[in-house]
């Protein structure tokens, strides 16, 4: 294990804090947005960073957020990213199951 991901292992990583404050500083930067996303899509891939996302910060419920999000791909992006969450968090899944479920009953309604 390299010694940046042990750092963040430990909760320590700036990166991750840094990044989640650029995500919410930049919210209408739509390209930014994305870049993000999908940086915390990788970083939930591996054990270590992923707990930190989890357990140390609300970037969960932002990504939820982002399931109403105007722009295509930043929703597509936030959707594969808590489908990957659902696959490694079970107290997450319940909740992330239920808003999904909530989305898509309230595109069917509006149509």
């Amino acid at each position: 294990m390299s010694q940046s991901i042990k750092i963040c292992a430990k909760g320590r990583s700036p990166w991750v804090t840094q990044l989640y404050e650029l995500m919410a500083d930049k919210q209408e930067d739509d390209e930014i947005v994305l870049q993000i996303t999908y940086t915390f899509f990788r970083f939930l891939q591996h054990a270590a960073t992923r707990d930190v996302l989890l357990n140390h910060t609300q970037v969960v419920s932002y990504f939820v957020d982002l399931l109403y999000d105007k722009n295509k791909e930043i929703r597509k992006m936030a959707d594969q990213t808590l489908d990957l969450v659902i696959e490694f968090d079970p107290e997450w899944a319940q909740q992330i199951r239920l808003r999904k479920f909530q989305i898509y009953n309230a595109e069917w309604l509006q149509a």
